[in-house]
């Protein structure tokens, strides 16, 4: 009997290190497959494997029962397996989607799967408003006289063109609308004092009011969470997502008003180091390798995107500067990329009239990519000695450009600000939008197609599209994800402030000469349109000298 229970107790041990060779084996299996396709969320099979092994192992007669590596995968189903909506019968009403950016590619993204029948959940950093780039400031003006008023101005996107049939099928709709009027100009180049006039093969467009209107109209009928930073996105058991406001993750952001529920899908609409750090511990590497990028002025890779820094300033004077231009791309300055009078710009035809009476301008003036590269510093708080540095270069650099006197330009409101990640300098090859079918995730950004107006919402549009196809089953394979990013990004060139298609105007501010120079994109000559690298075409030169 003692060595019948001796051996007993042997055969017990035994099964007992199996089964901890299969556990081991399996979480190894588990880790291992996190870096492959379709990705694996370690979390969830780490669950179903400890789940198996409690309902089956159970004792019998002294002994454990066998398990083996099929009896795990099949005791709970994969978060990569889930069925979508589509294919489990499930109609669009349940394809809740979180847009993480509310900039113009979150909100087209948005505001197309609504029209589709989709929920939608916008959450932007935005305090006041959505829009990211696409947003206005409010200068609080103080006269000498002392009376005082408030002016718009357009602090980011200037203006923009449409070339694509269904961007500018959206543009009519927003003229239709009253948010949108084209710009008439004088718009051009300006060389140390000279203004030349450009022809453009399509026409300009500005938001009525200041480009924010583009932002509030797309809004409207969107739930958009404003002030809201999204910490952590959490991919559930069932395949759903999670998210949340802080990295304890107590505060839970949900897809409906009163009730906490979470995401059947969810869409990063921006991008930078914020994006690449909300990824980086979400499980979907797919997504996460393509959302690496870098802060440079040299020649951008091939392989990562690469975004440039700016600074804006803008400012108003009272009286007028007496320039006879009301855009202008700077040619031959180091340190000015961009110079535009909102005061007019943004003016209707029945306001043109009475912009002199009003007693003043409102100006900005966007810098080059050497000059945000070399000034940067902490965005979210720029020391008060390099904010008076840098709203005293630019405008002795403005003053230069444009023939004025050092020092004619006392401002009497200003407002300054660093764009960090401030327009890509490279776009993404593989595609108008990102889908990861198998963690319903996806990505959509102008940097997917150009540095464009265009760009960013034909990337939202494709990705709305793909999520319906998702859902209803008409997609079948994943968007935009290459096995390998070799030769997955090409130069954009465009000027510092970004690329509008349709205008010929080239980069004044080339990336570092000291680098290997960008060259056109294959089947692209040098002087191409489209906002490519052309060169001008001259209609008329005024000498303001």
């Amino acid at each position: 009997r003692i060595q019948e229970k001796g051996e007993g107790r042997r055969r017990r041990r035994r099964s007992i290190s199996h089964m901890r060779a299969w556990i081991a084996l399996v979480l190894c299996v588990t880790r291992v497959s996190s870096f492959l396709t379709p990705p694996v969320a370690l979390r969830s099979l780490r669950f179903a494997s400890t789940q198996s092994f409690s309902l089956t192992c159970s004792p019998s007669r002294g002994r454990l029962h066998k398990v083996g590596v099929s009896t795990l995968a099949m005791a709970s189903p994969a978060p990569w397996a889930r069925p979508t909506p589509g294919r489990s019968g499930q109609g669009l009403e349940n394809g809740r989607v979180a847009i993480i950016g509310g900039g113009m590619s979150g909100l087209v993204c948005g505001k197309r799967l609504a029209e589709l029948g989709c929920s939608v959940t916008i959450f932007d950093t935005g305090k006041h408003a959505a829009g990211g780039r696409m947003s206005s400031r409010i200068l609080n003006m103080k006269f000498a006289a002392g009376k005082a008023k408030n002016a718009k101005v357009d602090h980011s996107t200037q203006f923009f063109t449409a070339t694509d049939p269904k961007f500018t099928a959206l543009v009519e709709e927003w003229e239709k609308n009253g948010v949108v009027q084209e710009w008439k100009g004088p718009v051009g180049v300006l060389d140390k004092g000279s203004f030349t006039g450009l022809a453009a093969s399509s026409k300009l467009w500005v938001g009525v009011g200041g480009i924010d209107a583009i932002a509030r109209h797309l809004s409207k009928s969107l739930r958009v969470e404003l002030d809201t930073w999204v910490a952590v996105v959490e991919r559930q058991e069932d395949g759903k997502w999670r998210l949340f406001r802080d990295n304890m993750r107590r505060r839970r952001l949900s897809s409906e008003v009163g009730r906490q529920s979470d995401f059947d899908y969810i869409v990063v609409a921006h991008n930078g180091k914020c994006a690449e750090r909300l990824m980086r511990d979400a499980e979907v590497p797919a997504l996460h390798r393509l959302l690496k990028c870098k802060f440079s002025n040299a020649a951008p890779p091939k392989d990562l995107m690469q975004l440039s820094s700016l600074w804006v300033l803008a400012f108003a004077v009272e009286g007028t500067l007496g320039l006879p231009f009301e855009g202008a791309f700077v040619k031959n300055h180091p340190d000015l990329c961009w110079v535009s009078d909102n005061t007019r710009k943004l003016a209707t035809p029945a306001q043109r009239e009475k912009v002199a009476e009003g007693g003043y301008e409102t100006w900005t003036v966007i810098s080059s990519r050497n000059y945000g590269t070399r000034n940067k510093v902490p965005q979210e708080a720029i020391p008060e000695d390099v904010e008076e540095r840098i709203v005293d270069e630019l405008l002795r650099a403005f003053e230069s450009s444009a023939g004025l006197k050092n020092g004619s330009i006392r401002p009497i409101a200003r407002r300054v600000q660093l764009w960090g990640a401030g327009v890509p300098m490279n776009a993404f090859t593989g595609g108008p939008c990102v889908l990861d079918r198998a963690t319903a995730s996806g990505i959509c950004g102008d940097w997917l197609i150009e540095p464009s107006v265009q760009g960013a919402a034909l990337s939202g549009l494709a990705m709305a599209e793909a999520i319906v196809g998702d859902i209803k089953g008409t997609v079948t394979s994943d968007l935009g994800i290459p096995e390998d990013l070799r030769g997955c990004f090409a130069p954009a060139p465009a000027p510092a402030c970004g690329a509008f298609p349709g205008l010929e105007v080239g980069d004044f501010n080339p990336p570092e000469a000291s680098r290997k120079p960008v060259r056109p994109m294959e089947g692209q000559e040098e002087g191409g349109s489209g906002g490519r690298g052309g060169e001008l075409a001259n209609r008329e030169v005024i000498d303001m000298r």
